[in-house]
């Protein structure tokens, strides 16, 4: 019964969510999705930058300043790929929340991720099951990557292990 209560819960936010015009991709409060299926339902996985955000157009709900508005739009270069048609120093495109529901993601200028995008209804991009399809890289590690793993990995570490993954197709 607990896991039917969850199971609800988490597809009322997701509803909530896509109703509210959010872009974070099978948006589920529960558990990571396991590594191998991030892979799977993402169009794009590498290391971006991001340089810097801004309001969507359509927030009917927030001020204009950058950083103000609920629906924020990041602005990010390709550093890295991993999976994905983008090129080095491409120019993507985010759709994110700045706390609609728990957890969320939040990207700030001039901040490496690695990430886990698939494309929206907008266009562009949208992190893929929320903070579970975002990383902050610190000093060359990102931390927790995979479900059930705590502590800091390499990050080349990480990248070769997500590439094995795309390689086999999962």
């Amino acid at each position: 019964m607990r896991n039917a209560t969850r199971t609800v819960s988490a597809l009322a936010l997701a509803g909530i969510a896509l109703l509210a015009g959010t872009e974070s991709v099978l948006a589920d409060a529960g558990p990571p999705l396991p590594l191998d299926e991030r892979v799977r339902v993402s169009d794009f996985i590498g290391v971006i930058e991001v340089v810097g955000t801004t309001p969507r157009s359509d927030d009917k709900y927030s001020d204009r300043r950058p950083g103000a508005g609920w629906l924020q739009v990041a602005i990010a270069r390709v550093k890295k790929i991993v999976k994905g048609p983008n090129g080095p120093n491409d120019a993507i495109e985010i759709d994110f929340d700045n706390g609609l529901s728990c957890p969320n993601v939040r990207y700030r200028a001039g901040h490496r991720y690695l990430v886990f995008l698939a494309r929206g209804t907008s266009g562009r991009l949208g992190t893929v099951n929320y903070d579970a399809g975002a990383y902050p890289i610190d000093q060359g590690h990102v931390d927790g990557l995979a479900a059930g793993v705590e502590g800091r990995i390499k990050l080349q570490s990480a990248i070769k292990r997500l590439k094995d993954l795309v390689r086999q197709g999962r």
